[in-house]
């Protein structure tokens, strides 16, 4: 399974809402003047992937919609199914964390399928020196295709076929796993007087050393 780490941390730096002192990460109380801080949390922000990642995203769905369509039975028409498959699977393997990054993806996926069957099919006939008529007399399903009357049902596929991607694209990033916001690791403070004033001496979880902020009183 393919895994993209497409995100990057951002830290919210708060100031005290009394002195206006920079609060380290996790503070519970301003180490100027003792006021309790409100907690801030990092923020995992996705970063936009490179567009080389994208179109091989779109690839990858594209080569999952045409192995499932080899999986069809001759003469079901699944219309989008399969692109629609393949552009959820490719959000999904790419771990995409932007709305519109899933939007070019599913599109590039159902871009690219329709390309790559199109090549096989006239590239199938070239070799084989036959035209679309030729081909219709053995194939019944595409004889049906090209002779009889659309049916609604036909057209109304064909209209909502751009539709459908937007949906995949949807439904890929939903299902994706998010990252979560992780809590800085907490100071603790102790507070003691000394000769200059009041000392808070700073001391974070595993971290072996500690600061320490003078505020004479």
């Amino acid at each position: 399974m393919l895994q993209r780490n497409n995100t990057r941390r951002v830290v919210v730096v708060a100031n005290c809402e009394k002195c206006g002192l920079p609060l380290p990460i996790g503070a519970e109380y301003c180490p100027n003047c003792g006021v309790p801080a409100r907690k801030k949390v990092e923020a995992a922000v996705p970063v936009a992937a490179p567009l080389a990642k994208l179109i091989e995203a779109g690839l990858l769905g594209a080569s999952i919609a045409i192995m499932i369509s080899f999986f069809i039975p001759e003469g079901i028409n699944v219309y989008f199914i399969p692109s629609f498959l393949g552009a959820v699977a490719a959000v999904f393997l790419f771990r995409t964390r932007r709305v519109e990054e899933a939007l070019v993806i599913a599109f590039s996926v159902y871009i690219f399928t329709d390309a790559i069957i199109t090549v096989l099919n006239l590239s199938s006939l070239y070799f084989s020196s036959m035209s679309w008529v030729d081909m219709a007399n053995e194939v019944p399903s595409l004889y049906d295709e090209l002779y009889n009357v659309p049916s609604l049902a036909t057209i109304i596929a064909y209209a909502v076929d751009p539709i459908s991607a937007v949906v995949a694209a949807y439904l890929g990033y939903k299902i994706t796993p998010k990252y979560r916001a992780r809590e800085p690791t907490p100071y603790s403070y102790e507070r003691r007087e000394d000769q200059g004033g009041i000392v808070y001496a700073v001391k974070g979880g595993e971290m072996k050393t500690s600061a320490s902020f003078t505020h004479n009183v």
